[in-house]
C-alpha cells in the first residue's frame, strides 16, 4: 500500500528499490511493518492484520534488543508512529514518541545527515537522503505538537541539500520535491518555538508579542509561497501534482494556524481587546484547512490512508473554530460566521465517520470525530445556532473580515469588543494545548459495541 498506492500517504520508500524480495532480504522488521500497516486498511482479511501486528511487535523487540542499526530499521521505526494501531487505551499506550526517538538516533548513527558514501549506487544514495528528510519532517511535526524546538537542528548539509536533492538525479521520485517542501516548512516552524515559548512571550509587552507573531506568520507565508513556486517549475507529473498540491496547501494553512494560535491565545488571556487581525487570519487559515480536507482531499479517496499528523492538524483547526463558539467570545463573531463554522465542522465529522474514510470504529478518524462531537456539544449547549445556509454568506474576504467578526457586537448593545478574561479560562487555542486536551479527553478507544453493526461495519468482538 505504501509504495503501490497511486498517491502514497508518506513517500518514504522507493517502489523500484523496495520490492518485496529486496525488503525481505534486507530487513524482516521493515517487511512486517509494511504488511502490518497495509493489512490494517485491507479489510478483506481482518485476521491478517492481527497476525502481521504480532510479527511486527516481535520484530521490534528483536531489533531493540539486538541493537540493529540499519537504514531499513530506521525506516520501519519512522513508519510505525505515523500509522498507529488501534489500542485498548490508545492515548496511554501509544509509544510513537519512543519509536521516533529510536529512528532519529539510528539515522544520526548511520550519518544520514551527512553526504552519502561515494561508492553507493545512485538509488541507494537517494534512499538515504529521502529517509533523512522524512525523519526531519516527523521529528519537527512532533516538536510542533508539543510546542518546543525540534531535536534535529538545521546543519550545513541539511540546509544545502534541502533545496537541491529532490532534483539532483533522474532517479528522483516525483514526490521528492514535496518531501523537501514539507521538511523545510516543518523545520522552519518548529524552530520558532524557542522565541515563542511562554518565558519569552511573558517577558514582552503585549503589542510586541502581537507584532512578533504577525512577523513570524508573514515569514511562514513567504516560505510557503517559495515552495509553491519551486514545485510549479519543477513538477514533472501532473497526476502527482493534482493530489499533492492540495496536501501541501493544507499543511501550509495548518502551520499558519499554529503560529497564529500562539498569538491569539496570548491575546485572549492577557488583553482586554483580543487582536482582531490575528483572529481574522486564524479563522481564515482554519477554514481553509477544513475546506481543503472536505472539498479537495476527500474526493480523491486519499483521506482513508492519511498519516496521523494529517488528522491531528485538521482536528486542531476544527477545535480552534469550535472554541470560538464559547459564549464568552460571542462578541467576536457575527452570527453568520458562527453558523458557517458549525456547518463546516459538522461536515468534517460526517466525513470522518463515513465508510469512505473510516475502516472501523477504532480508526483514528472516528476517534477524532468523537472528540470534535463532544467539544461541539459542550461549546454550543443551550445555544440556538441553526445550520441554515441562507443565514450566512460565503466566507468574508480578508478586507472586510474584521468588520464581519464584530458586527454581532452592535446587536448586543456594545461595540467595544471587551472580553471578560476570567470567563475565557479553559479556552485553549495553541496546538500543544490542543494535544494535551485531546489526550486527556480520549483516554480509551470505545469499548466493543453490542449491536451487530456500527455505521454499516460488521461487528467482530475480536477486533475491538
Amino acid at each position: 500500500m505504501l509504495t503501490a498506492y497511486p498517491q502514497p500517504s508518506f513517500a518514504l520508500l522507493d517502489p523500484v528499490l523496495h520490492t518485496p524480495e529486496y525488503v525481505l532480504s534486507r530487513s524482516s522488521l521493515l517487511f512486517t511493518t509494511v504488511l502490518y500497516i497495509s493489512t490494517r486498511l485491507w479489510t478483506h482479511r481482518p485476521k491478517l492484520h492481527s497476525l502481521a501486528r504480532a510479527h511486527a511487535a516481535e520484530s521490534v523487540k528483536a531489533a531493540v534488543t539486538e541493537g540493529v542499526r540499519t537504514i531499513e530499521t530506521c525506516q520501519a521505526f519512522t513508519l510505525m508512529p505515523l500509522f498507529p494501531a488501534p489500542q485498548q487505551s490508545y492515548w496511554n499506550d501509544s509509544r510513537g514518541w519512543m519509536l521516533m526517538g529510536i529512528a532519529t538516533r539510528i539515522a544520526q548513527d548511520l550519518k544520514l545527515d551527512e553526504p552519502p558514501p561515494a561508492d553507493l549506487p545512485e538509488r541507494e544514495k537517494l534512499n538515504r537522503l529521502r529517509t533523512w528528510f522524512q525523519i526531519v519532517t516527523v521529528d519537527s511535526s512532533n516538536a510542533i505538537q508539543r510546542g518546543h524546538a525540534t531535536m534535529i537542528q538545521r546543519n550545513n548539509f541539511t540546509a544545502q541539500m534541502m533545496d537541491i536533492w529532490y532534483r539532483c538525479s533522474p532517479l528522483n521520485l516525483p514526490y521528492d520535491v514535496y518531501c523537501s517542501a514539507c521538511a523545510d516548512l516543518m523545520l522552519f516552524v518548529s524552530n520558532l518555538w524557542g522565541p515563542m515559548g511562554p518565558t519569552s512571550m511573558n517577558s514582552q509587552e503585549d503589542d510586541e508579542v502581537i507584532e512578533t507573531v504577525l512577523a513570524y506568520h508573514h515569514s511562514v507565508c513567504n516560505r510557503i509561497e517559495m515552495w509553491q513556486n519551486r514545485i510549479a517549475k519543477h513538477q514533472r507529473d501532473a497526476s502527482v501534482a493534482a493530489h499533492r498540491d492540495p496536501k501541501l496547501a493544507f499543511l501550509g494553512h495548518a502551520l499558519r494556524l499554529t503560529i497564529l494560535g500562539v498569538g491569539f491565545q496570548h491575546s485572549v488571556k492577557r488583553m482586554l481587546h483580543p487582536n482582531m487581525e490575528l483572529l481574522s487570519l486564524a479563522i481564515d487559515a482554519a477554514r481553509h484547512v477544513l475546506k481543503l480536507d472536505i472539498e479537495h482531499i476527500y474526493p480523491t479517496g486519499a483521506l482513508r490512508y492519511v498519516i496521523e499528523p494529517h488528522h491531528m492538524y485538521v482536528t486542531y483547526s476544527s477545535a480552534f473554530l469550535i472554541n470560538l463558539l464559547r459564549p464568552c467570545l460571542a462578541l467576536l463573531l457575527s452570527c453568520s460566521v458562527r453558523v458557517g463554522i458549525l456547518r463546516e465542522v459538522r461536515s468534517l465529522i460526517e466525513l470522518f465517520n463515513s465508510r469512505d474514510v473510516a475502516v472501523d470504529r477504532a480508526h483514528l478518524a472516528v476517534v477524532y470525530a468523537a472528540f470534535l462531537e463532544a467539544l461541539l456539544d459542550q461549546m454550543t449547549a443551550g445555544e440556538a445556532l441553526a445550520d441554515d445556509p441562507a443565514a450566512h454568506p460565503s466566507t468574508p474576504t480578508q478586507s472586510n473580515f474584521p468588520m464581519a467578526l464584530v458586527a454581532a457586537s452592535e446587536g448586543h448593545g456594545s461595540s467595544s469588543g471587551v472580553i471578560d478574561i476570567q470567563t475565557t479560562q479553559g479556552a485553549e487555542f495553541t496546538f500543544d494545548r490542543f494535544v494535551a486536551d485531546i489526550t486527556t479527553h480520549q483516554k480509551t478507544v470505545y469499548p466493543a459495541p453490542r449491536a451487530e453493526t456500527w455505521h454499516g461495519f460488521p461487528v467482530d468482538e475480536g477486533t475491538w
